[in-house]
């Protein structure tokens, strides 16, 4: 292990972080974000304004005084580090009396640097994402958690889920679509307030007997798919009658990449898609992200068929792990945004708990409900696509 040092100009201070053989710059960079985060927020600065730059060559160390200035002498000749270069290919780096990397915060001073197109930090569009990973990658080994950590990196390939920091350039879900809006206030109020289901007994029942089966061990995950996609079915049947919803079914996406179950909707993108995994444990892939990828690469070609149109393409994500189930809101912009509209709720309900038993139940309405206003917003889209605008 080596110590890396990097100077910081905005508080004039310099920073010496550990690094190993296959350091590479991004990790570096959160080293700093852990170091200095405290004082950063306190000045409204997020993770994503540090950029580490390298000078031309090393610039000493001492007088510590005159530091700063002799750096920003070198503004011109500056180069941006690209995310992914490994830090210990550069030995000159690590000289202990010197200095050549300078960790850049928005306005601690404001070089004109080169610009160089493979490292630069491009203004992130449709196309851009619709050409990386999520899209192009199977959905398994994307949520894998080290390949997910690694596209997560990237500014331009990952998706906006508040992972590693939160999106702060990003409004509220529910002030982006008025569906997950009213998702939220379903599951938040003191009652289920079933009264616009038009076969209530059947609609509890049908959540009941999901119950049961979810509460059920099963030798094999394909097992647990085959009930639970089944009962789902029954679940949206029962509120919301069959037409014009199409069934949740496990099938493919693109090429031999099918999904645990999905939906889709008016204009051939995914209105629902549901993700399962047999117990906890068994699986080292988040199941979040991997429905995540399949819904991107369900809209690679309608997204840019509709790029003008600003549609955000939204839907329900469903999770079930064991006998857990969670939900999440999905949207794409320039990249897909994923947001939990719950946590995992627990489906092995302890006898006499009846709060848990309605807490399914408004769960299970809101996600009704969202899919009702999904189907009809994007069968408006698809009708006129022009003149249609989300309600807000």
């Amino acid at each position: 292990m080596s110590l890396l040092p990097v100077f910081v100009p905005r508080f004039n201070e310099l920073m010496k972080i550990p690094i190993q053989e296959n350091t590479i710059a991004a990790d570096v960079k959160s080293a700093l974000w852990e170091r200095l985060k405290i004082d950063l927020n306190k000045e409204n600065i997020g993770y994503r304004q540090l950029s580490l730059l390298s000078l031309p060559g090393p610039i000493d160390i001492e007088p510590e005084e005159t530091l700063t200035e002799r750096v920003q002498s070198c503004a011109n000749d500056l180069r941006r580090i690209g995310h992914a270069e490994k830090v210990s290919m550069h030995s000159s780096w690590l000289t202990p009396d010197a200095v050549q990397l300078i960790l850049h915060i928005e306005t601690a001073f404001t070089p004109e640097i080169p610009q160089e197109p493979p490292q630069k930090r491009r203004k992130i569009k449709q196309a851009d994402f619709l050409s990386g990973p999520f899209v192009t990658n199977p959905p398994s080994s994307l949520g894998n958690i080290h390949i997910m950590h690694q596209v997560q990196k990237n500014p331009d390939e990952r998706i906006a889920n508040d992972r590693p920091n939160v999106d702060a350039d990003l409004p509220p879900i529910s002030l982006m679509y008025h569906g997950f809006g009213q998702f939220l206030d379903c599951i938040h109020t003191d009652s289920t307030n079933l009264e616009c289901v038009a076969n209530k007994p059947n609609f509890e029942l049908a959540i009941d007997k999901f119950i049961c089966e979810m509460s059920m061990f099963y030798e094999s995950e394909s097992a647990r798919q085959s009930k639970t996609v089944d009962c789902l079915n029954e679940i949206f049947e029962s509120y919301l009658g069959k037409q014009p919803y199409s069934l949740i079914i496990p099938s493919f996406i693109t090429g031999k990449r099918s999904t645990d179950g999905h939906a889709i909707g008016p204009i051939g993108t995914i209105e629902v898609g549901v993700e399962i995994k047999n117990e906890f444990g068994t699986s080292s892939c988040d199941p979040s992200v991997e429905f995540a990828a399949y819904y991107s690469q369900s809209l690679h070609a309608k997204a840019l068929q509709y790029l003008e149109n600003n549609f955000l393409f939204p839907a329900l994500g469903i999770v079930v792990v064991g006998a857990h189930i969670g939900f999440y809101a999905l949207t794409f912009t320039t990249t897909t945004r994923l947001v939990a509209l719950t946590p995992l709720l627990p489906m092995a309900i302890e006898t006499g708990n009846r709060n848990a038993r309605q807490d399914l139940l408004k769960a299970f309405e809101a996600a009704c409900i969202l899919r009702l206003h999904i189907n009809e917003d994007t069968q408006n889209f698809k009708d006129n696509p022009q003149e249609c605008s989300l309600p807000d």
